[in-house]
């Protein structure tokens, strides 16, 4: 489905559009980010699509992933924004408050729409007129990975189902344990390696916080003073801390992977779906999935992953065919938190940092007007 998506957002335009021999051809940008395969499979289907409408040319624009976000907002600036982008869902409500995309929903086969998950198309839509304007090729979420030779050791009970989630109490008992274990040299891995210039730490860490009751923001007042800083966030940050201080996490000066490395130094990790195949490959039967513990009396995970969107600029769009909060202040809900978390996770006092983090989200709503009609959401 992923290339004939990709295909269909490209080729929209081209219903309806013919172009003479005579005339030049029509030049489509992408902009894009992703791992060595990703770029290889956007090429090819790049190439396949240039082959079989021989009068357009793809421009494909590479962009880091950890640079995205300011390349995409220097092609604003700039005024050179490509055709087609790919963004991360969170930042869809922003793009479409400041007018940098437009509605898909007409443009895509309706085939392909029936073929997508509920949260596969909530991810594209944005909230205040309930319209399509973007796809993933995919949905995403978060999982504990845990290694069985390990877990037995200590006699772990392994959860069967979502139901079935490890409670706060058994999680942190099996911590303890796991740092006991001779072959363990950290009980986890979060992943703090991909640093706060990724998406990593607000997808991944908000579940933490979400399970006993609290968010980055109110979703119904758009305020983050009073929810952020409240005693559950407060209390669910600092249990995070102690495990850093307890040396049970894999610090971030060891990289992105101790789960799966060689020798397996941690044993468990708070990893995305795109972890399973390469740890799989490393630690054969010895890989179990489980569900995110419950650090309260409900479970959470992440959704939300990259999208597909046609932009405002194109001048080709006949030729070009638990969510984080769906805000336009959400680049800064998630820079503001990622950077409180570093400081508490570097022993910076909770409190402090998660109310100097939600006073800075509410600043600049503030300074935004609420980000009409967001404003009036209540």
């Amino acid at each position: 489905m992923s290339n004939r998506l990709l295909s269909m957002l490209v080729a929209s335009a081209a219903l309806g559009f013919a172009i003479s021999p005579a005339e030049s051809k029509t030049v489509i940008q992408v902009m894009h980010q992703g791992d060595p395969d990703t770029v290889s499979a956007c090429g090819a289907v790049a190439k396949r699509f240039e082959e079989a409408n021989p009068d357009v040319d793809i421009e494909l624009i590479y962009a880091p992933h950890d640079a995205y976000n300011e390349k995409f907002s220097a092609a604003v600036m700039s005024k050179q924004m490509p055709d087609i982008v790919e963004l991360d869902a969170p930042f869809l409500a922003n793009y479409v408050w400041s007018g940098y995309l437009q509605k898909i929903k007409p443009l895509i086969d309706p085939g392909v729409l029936d073929d997508m998950t509920d949260s596969n198309i909530a991810q594209g839509t944005y909230p205040v007129d309930e319209e399509l304007y973007a796809l993933g090729l995919t949905d995403s979420s978060v999982v504990l990975y845990g290694n069985k030779k390990y877990l037995e050791a200590i006699g772990a009970r392994i959860p069967k189902s979502v139901d079935d989630a490890w409670t706060r109490e058994e999680f942190e008992g099996y911590l303890e344990k796991l740092s006991n274990l001779e072959d363990v040299k950290w009980p986890i891995d979060t992943f703090r390696g991909y640093g706060i210039k990724t998406e990593w730490i607000t997808y991944a860490y908000s579940p933490i916080l979400q399970s006993p009751g609290c968010d980055l923001i109110d979703r119904k007042t758009w305020k983050s003073v009073g929810t952020l800083d409240s005693e559950p966030c407060v209390d669910a940050l600092r249990l995070m801390q102690t495990w850093v201080k307890n040396g049970w996490v894999v610090p971030q000066s060891s990289g992105t992977n101790q789960f799966y490395a060689e020798g397996h130094p941690a044993a468990l990790a708070l990893g995305g779906h795109w972890v399973y195949a390469e740890a799989a490959a490393s630690m054969k039967d010895d890989i179990v999935v489980m569900p995110l513990p419950k650090f309260g009396p409900k479970g959470a995970s992440p959704n939300g992953t990259w999208i597909w969107a046609i932009t405002t600029a194109s001048q080709q769009v006949s030729k070009t065919a638990i969510a984080r909060p769906p805000h336009p202040a959400y680049p800064m809900i998630t820079s503001t938190f990622m950077q409180a978390v570093d400081e508490i996770f570097n022993g910076g006092d909770v409190k402090t940092a998660l109310t100097a983090a939600a006073e800075n989200i509410d600043e600049d709503v503030e300074d935004n007007d609420g980000y009409p009609p967001f404003d009036e959401q209540q």
